[in-house]
């Protein structure tokens, strides 16, 4: 078998350095119309909160740029000024908030994942109710990450906000978990005359044997690996910014 393979550098770019903030907000989620009519940010996360109306009842949220998200399908128990603040797990943030009761009384969020960035700092926000304006941009990079409120009818929304930062993928563990996930094809042509033929197999086994040590000559000699006519191709990893040409 002849194999004709062309060198490719897969760049995979965790980080904020490409995203900016959209400044864009939701329409209002109220007590009027609770779970049914959400407010969400649909692949992004929340950079900003507002409030509008009596005792801040309608509440809007400013999405960030678009960003990879991993939504989960439930929402958190409702939480209001009689009990305490709600946070998401780690890792995770929040991108859509509902409220019923009335004037927006009880308030219930959905996390989201965001695997392309790892919070740095964390910290409670100031409030916000219709009385002191009712809005706050939380700035480039930093996202909702939880929610309190108080005063009457819980119209007083304090923010838990994370500063955020490029993951930076350092690891062992890391770098095999790419190569599972990313590793290219190539299609390929068959040379009958050749009398050793080496398929190229899974780059995250290669990747696990020379990081054991293993110097020899790795050939893969089962065609077990080849699906449909392609066949897996090693490939280079590092790091570039959003704007790098490959």
């Amino acid at each position: 078998m002849k194999m004709r393979l062309w060198t490719l550098f897969y760049c995979l770019f965790f980080g904020l350095t490409s995203l900016s903030q959209a400044n864009t907000w939701t329409p209002s989620t109220s007590d009027e119309n609770g779970k049914g009519s959400p407010a969400v940010c649909e692949s992004s996360l929340i950079s900003g909160l507002k409030c509008t109306g009596r005792y801040c009842d309608n509440v809007s949220l400013q999405c960030s740029e678009s960003l990879q998200t991993e939504g989960r399908g439930e929402w958190s128990p409702s939480f209001s000024e009689e009990n305490g603040p709600f946070i998401c797990p780690n890792g995770e943030f929040v991108q859509s908030l509902a409220c019923e009761g009335r004037y927006c009384d009880s308030v219930s969020v959905k996390c989201a994942g965001a695997p392309s960035v790892q919070e740095n700092a964390c910290y409670w926000r100031g409030q916000i109710s219709e009385e002191n304006g009712g809005a706050f941009e939380f700035g480039k990079g930093v996202y909702l990450k939880g929610l309190k409120c108080s005063g009457r009818y819980c119209d007083r929304l304090e923010s838990y906000v994370c500063q955020t930062q490029a993951k930076v993928c350092d690891s062992d563990e890391c770098r095999a978990e790419q190569a599972r996930r990313f590793s290219p094809i190539l299609k390929f042509d068959q040379e009958q005359a050749t009398s050793q033929k080496c398929f190229p197999g899974n780059a995250a086994d290669y990747w696990e044997a020379r990081k054991n040590g293993d110097t020899r000559i790795l050939c893969n000699e089962s065609a077990a690996s080849l699906e449909g006519g392609q066949i897996p191709i090693y490939y280079e990893y590092q790091d570039c910014s959003g704007d790098q040409t490959v």
